[in-house]
């Protein structure tokens, strides 16, 4: 995702939507904290606040704007980054997955 945001503002994207849910924050059985997940949140929230362009908001403040030619080509494939992906997902399928 940080990725994608650090893209989106070098193309001068007016808008990048993050859609998650509650409940991808805790393990399977819903009983403790997905350290891993929450660690990666974090991580962004962090990087929005300190990407230069970059700002939160809600569609209340800041309606999307549609057909405003703001839209950006598809961001590059990076085989490193599916790949850190994937072992991420894996230990933490490992960790808080279902019992």
């Amino acid at each position: 995702m940080a990725a994608a945001l650090r893209f989106c503002v070098r193309e001068g994207v007016a808008m990048f939507n993050i859609v998650s849910h509650s409940f991808e924050l805790m393990s399977r059985d819903r009983r403790r904290a997905n350290a891993i997940v929450r660690g990666r949140f974090a991580r962004f929230c962090e990087t929005v606040a300190t990407t230069p362009g970059a700002h939160g908001a809600t569609f209340t403040s800041r309606p999307p704007q549609i057909g405003d030619g703001t839209g950006a080509a598809g961001m590059p494939h990076s085989e490193i980054r599916s790949a850190a992906r994937v072992a991420e997902q894996l230990a933490s399928n490992a960790l808080y997955g279902a019992s």
